[in-house]
C-alpha cells in the first residue's frame, strides 16, 4: 500500500505501520511517488491529491479519502473507510 496524502493523514497511517507514506504538496511529488508502485499496490489518496493529478484516477486500486475529519459525520466514517482499506481496525 501506498499513501499520499496531507501531512496529518501521512503521519497517521506512518503510525499505523503503513512505511510507503508520502506527504504531497504538489503534482510532481504524486509523479515521483507513484513510479515504483505495482499494479498490486492499494493507493490511499486525500481528495486534494485527485484534485492535483487527475491521471491518478487510472488506477483500479485507488481509495480516496477526504482532507478533513470535518468531512466525516463521525470518527466512526473514518475509521470504516480506513478499516476498508487496510484491514486493520484502529484506535482513534
Amino acid at each position: 500500500m501506498i499513501v499520499l496524502g496531507n501531512r496529518e493523514f501521512v503521519t497517521g497511517m506512518r503510525l499505523c505501520g503503513v512505511l510507503k507514506s508520502f506527504v504531497i504538496e504538489d503534482a510532481s511529488q504524486v509523479i515521483e511517488a507513484l513510479k515504483d508502485i505495482s499494479s498490486t499496490d492499494m493507493i490511499l489518496a486525500n481528495t486534494f491529491v485527485v484534485e492535483l493529478y487527475p491521471k491518478i484516477n487510472k488506477f483500479d486500486n485507488l481509495v480516496t479519502i477526504p482532507d478533513s475529519l470535518t468531512s466525516f459525520d463521525s470518527v466512526d466514517d473514518l475509521k470504516e473507510i480506513i478499516n476498508t482499506a487496510v484491514g486493520q481496525d484502529l484506535d482513534i
